[in-house]
């Protein structure tokens, strides 16, 4: 479970594996009011926690995923976020539609 700052509350939280080019880590995503934070289930190799405050998020969008066990056909099984500092995260979740509603929601709360 993720430490949360004063008046931070999970809105939304699940399973979720976390790409990057190379590299798969399993865990838990989450949706607060003030931030999205993916922690690493402890079997991963490497980083295992992410995070990106809601008011830096530049853009929320569908993905795609391939592995190899699908013959390297994409699967729109993801979410990807992209942060103002140039950072990309890439989330594979389940119901991708309603993590994307959640953020959209929450950030145009936040306006």
């Amino acid at each position: 479970m993720i430490k949360l700052a004063d008046n931070e509350k999970i809105l939304h939280e699940g399973k979720a594996n976390m790409f990057n080019i190379f590299i798969l880590r399993s865990g838990q995503l989450y949706i607060t009011n003030k931030r999205i934070v993916f922690e690493g289930n402890g079997m991963n190799m490497g980083k295992e926690y992410a995070s990106v405050d809601l008011s830096d998020v530049l853009s929320y969008t569908n993905s795609l995923t391939v592995t190899l066990f699908r013959l390297f056909i994409p699967i729109p099984n993801a979410i990807k976020i992209v942060s103002k500092k140039g950072d990309n995260f890439k989330f594979r979740v389940y119901n991708r539609e309603k993590w994307l509603k959640t953020i959209a929601t929450i950030i145009a709360e936040n306006k």
